[in-house]
């Protein structure tokens, strides 16, 4: 006769990279506002206690989400971003640099459908200054329109509002992206705007 079963304890990070997940499914159905901690806690199978262990409470939940994506866009992007501004300055072609970052940060928003989701969903909410996530989203566009500023260069000076346009399309195309069933090519779609946008400028 076995004795009694020994209870296997998960890896405390896996199982905080699994909340992590679902908890970017359920925000990118729901929103912030409209989940809660019990039914994300059931999603993973968990007590409210047992979730809130690994993140203290809802708004410490929701930046520590935030910083994960951060962590993961960085660890993709920013090797791409590199070698796309190191090719920008060397070649003088401010323009060719800031397309093909255009390409790279829309095909990095295409290949998570569900991340992508989670975060229009949190950028909507988080206009209103009070929601937790509200300085994020202010700063990830403060570094965008920087980025696309210093690679445009001289353009980006002539017409200031030009990054500006960039993150519009890329913005705009992510939102009829989100709601096209048939999901058109977002990376193609924002290339053919943000080169009529740059044969303009």
């Amino acid at each position: 006769m076995s004795g009694p079963r020994k209870r296997v304890r998960e890896d405390p990070k896996v199982r905080r990279s699994q909340i992590v997940d679902e908890a970017i499914r359920i925000i990118g159905e729901y929103g912030y506002y409209g989940f809660t901690v019990q039914a994300l806690a059931e999603r993973c199978q968990l007590s409210n206690a047992g979730l809130l262990h690994y993140f203290g409470n809802k708004d410490d939940l929701l930046l520590a989400l935030l910083d994960e994506i951060e962590r993961r866009e960085e660890e993709v992007l920013a090797p791409q971003v590199a070698m796309i501004e190191e090719k920008g300055f060397q070649s003088g072609n401010g323009k060719g640099a800031a397309l093909e970052m255009m390409a790279a940060i829309a095909r990095r928003t295409a290949e998570n459908r569900e991340r992508t989701r989670f975060l229009a969903v949190l950028q909507g909410e988080a206009m209103e200054p009070s929601h937790p996530a509200h300085d994020w989203f202010g700063l990830r566009d403060d570094e965008t329109v920087q980025l696309f500023t210093s690679l445009l260069g001289r353009e980006a000076a002539n017409s200031p509002a030009l990054t500006r346009y960039m993150i519009s399309i890329l913005r705009g195309m992510t939102g009829l992206w989100l709601r096209d069933e048939n999901e058109f090519d977002l990376v193609e779609e924002c290339l053919a705007a943000t080169r009529l946008l740059l044969n303009d400028a």
